[in-house]
């Protein structure tokens, strides 16, 4: 159990490509289990605000497929009534690959499908680590990769760790 109660995160979103604010970007509150406790979305300035719950494991900022998901953790400190994240990057990466091959055989589309996985794969393992700044101090935003279920597609998830965060 985290012993964040009632404190607020604050932050400004914007797409990394153009700098504009990524508006109705969600943002929620998930438990320990991975239920969602709560949420809200930015406004048209990429902005949100949370009043962090006392069962909060873990914040995450997602709108898909447009963008890469951004997992807050380690919300377990005291000094802060509020913490101002600062600008964040939202990176763009699609989430899930539709494509529909017509008019090959199911040999020909099982190559192909393996081939745009394989690209894939190359771009998202492409994307680099980011820093933020957050109260004078560089934080790294690190990505993490793991592969789904039913596909050999990588997803890629950035972590910011609030532990690295100091008074």
């Amino acid at each position: 159990m985290n012993s964040l109660f009632a404190q607020t995160l604050k932050g400004r979103l914007f797409n990394q490509e153009d700098s504009l604010p990524a508006i109705f970007v969600n943002v929620v509150q998930v438990d320990s289990s991975g239920k969602i406790l709560t949420g809200t979305t930015t406004d048209k300035n990429g902005e949100f605000f949370v009043t962090v719950l006392k069962n909060t494991e873990m914040i995450k900022i997602f709108l898909l497929p447009e963008f890469v998901e951004i997992q807050i953790k380690n919300i377990s400190y005291d000094s802060f009534d509020t913490l101002d994240l600062g600008k964040i990057p939202m990176i763009k990466a699609p989430s899930f690959l539709q494509v529909q091959f017509k008019g090959i055989s199911k040999r020909k589309e099982r190559r192909n499908q393996k081939q745009l996985i394989r690209d894939y794969n190359k771009k998202v393992k492409a994307y680099k680590n980011h820093e933020l700044v957050i109260n004078g101090q560089t934080i790294l935003l690190t990505a993490s990769y793991y592969k789904t279920k039913n596909t050999e597609r990588l997803i890629l998830t950035y972590i910011l760790n609030l532990n690295e965060i100091q008074n």
